[in-house]
């Protein structure tokens, strides 16, 4: 029932972003004659992220399923939640440790919640990074951002195509099995013995992918909703955030990624925008997410609200 109900939230937000791509030209002329137009654009960012959270949600809760700890999805889902607000403590790690110690304390095997953890943070760079490779590959997949690679690319695309096709071979289910023992047996000085089917994994991947392509659409939405000037096309911005994104993965102990995503975005933006646009952007895409992840953390809350039956 669980995934039913994502697949519909999924499904309404596809339909959402293709009127939105269908009727963009339409939105941007009235956004200059008034407030009222550029609401769409809020909203569709508010559900982007909304759908980014929760789509990250379900792929924990899947990994917990892969390695055999049965949880129900209330109770991944509470705790995924409050693990979010616990990443802006400093020391960026805290997420994982809280997700760690609550399970711990619900008598959960907390070897098995370490590889689901493990897993979590390696899938998603791998991922990530292979988007990355591919929005900058330019031409051959997204020839809007042709000009990206053009202007300033710090490779080939020769070389962009090898790394991709490495990228993949490292996704490849065997060959990532046998790197996630690697990485957690530096973790934990463990060995993995938990069995991971290969088409869960693809279906993880599948997950994350979708995610962050969510997300760095919800960024585009929200440019939409700063700029009064003609907006960039999208892939070459969903393309920028996921390499700020990408780079915000490998600075692990700021809090959050705060300030590295954002200064990346800006410095990124302003070949194609001035500096106000993308600050805006940058700030008010942050503010957003937060908005977001205590949004549903306080529907969660009210969730566990008990009835007082008068």
């Amino acid at each position: 029932m669980l995934f039913l109900r994502a697949g519909m939230l999924l499904l309404g937000v596809m339909a959402c972003v293709y009127l939105v791509d269908r009727y963009l030209p339409s939105f941007q002329v009235l956004s200059s004659q008034g407030e009222l137009a550029v609401w769409p654009h809020g909203v569709l960012a508010f559900t982007l992220f909304a759908a980014h959270v929760l789509l990250v949600f379900f792929a924990w809760h899947h990994s917990l399923g892969l390695v055999g700890v049965n949880v129900s999805p209330k109770l991944s889902a509470g705790i995924f939640l409050v693990s979010l607000v616990t990443r802006y403590i400093p020391g960026g790690i805290w997420h994982l440790g809280s997700r760690l110690l609550a399970m711990s304390r619900l008598g959960e095997n907390s070897y098995l919640v370490g590889v689901t953890l493990v897993l979590e943070q390696l899938a998603a760079l791998a991922v990530c990074l292979l988007l990355v490779l591919l929005f900058i590959g330019g031409g051959l997949f997204f020839p809007e951002i042709d000009g990206i690679t053009a202007g300033g690319a710090l490779v080939s695309n020769g070389v962009l195509l090898a790394s991709s096709i490495l990228l993949l071979g490292g996704l490849y289910p065997p060959v990532f099995r046998k790197l996630l023992a690697r990485v957690f047996n530096m973790l934990k000085k463990q060995e993995l013995t938990v069995p991971l089917p290969s088409l869960a994994l693809y279906r993880l991947y599948g997950i994350h992918a979708l995610s962050l392509l969510v997300f760095a659409l919800g960024y585009q939405q929200v440019l939409a909703l700063v700029s009064g000037q003609a907006l960039p096309p999208a892939a070459l911005v969903m393309g920028i955030v996921l390499i700020a994104t990408l780079l915000g993965y490998l600075a692990p102990f700021v809090p959050g990624g705060i300030g590295v995503r954002e200064s990346l975005i800006v410095v990124l933006m302003l070949p194609y925008m001035d500096a106000a646009d993308a600050t805006a952007m940058a700030v008010l895409g942050r503010v957003l997410i937060i908005v977001v992840e205590f949004f549903l953390l306080s529907l969660m809350i009210m969730g566990y609200r008990p009835r007082v039956e008068g």
